[in-house]
């Protein structure tokens, strides 16, 4: 049906705008770059 592919689309859509928004909140930077400047001191 119709309606069942629109909806999918949209729930993976939703999803994915989640995700950038996951991804790209301060927080998220901090607790990704964080670790990585540990690494690079040891």
């Amino acid at each position: 049906r119709i309606d069942d592919c629109i909806f999918d689309a949209l729930l993976v859509h939703h999803l994915r705008i989640l995700n950038w928004l996951v991804v790209n909140s301060p927080r998220a930077m901090e607790q990704r770059i964080i670790p990585d400047l540990h690494r690079g001191i040891d």
